[in-house]
């Protein structure tokens, strides 16, 4: 089972609403929405003994920290889902910034996966994540396959 952690203040229909360098602002709108829900998962998740891949906006661990070394703690995987969301990625510049800014929470958790927003990951991606990641998770498809020495181990699969 996989999650994607991230805010409300993270969807496509906010974008109008926030802006990424407004990071406190961001939180605020947040209004511990984040952790709420995630607490009600991890409940969930340890009444029928579940384990999950979190792919965590790592804004999320520069708001809640704790959030993040909780679901880590009741064993489950951190993987990253990028800094702040952006819809989609543009390029490969705007991945290695999300990377780079998100410095602090690849260094706590080194996670081996990546997923895109919106499952939106372009073909020239692939050697940037193979600096970073041993699997990514952002494209459909029937089967896992290999693409640039990185593992694609798709979200669902026929």
């Amino acid at each position: 089972m996989t999650i994607d952690l991230e805010s409300w203040i993270h969807s496509d229909e906010m974008l109008w609403f926030t802006s990424p360098k407004d990071r406190e602002g961001r939180k605020l709108k947040d209004n511990g929405h984040i952790v709420q829900s995630t607490n009600d998962i991890l409940y969930l998740l340890d009444l029928y003994k579940a384990k999950a891949t979190f792919f965590v906006v790592a804004e999320i661990y520069d708001w809640y920290p704790s959030l993040v070394q909780e679901i880590e703690a009741r064993g489950h995987e951190i993987a990253f889902h990028t800094y702040d969301h952006p819809l989609p990625i543009k390029d490969n510049a705007e991945l290695d910034n999300q990377i780079k800014i998100s410095k602090k929470f690849l260094s706590r958790f080194k996670p081996k996966g990546f997923r895109a927003p919106l499952l939106n990951a372009k073909i020239s991606f692939f050697p940037t994540l193979k600096k970073h990641f041993l699997y990514d998770s952002s494209l459909y498809h029937y089967q896992s396959f290999e693409m640039y020495g990185v593992k694609e181990i798709p979200v669902s699969t026929i």
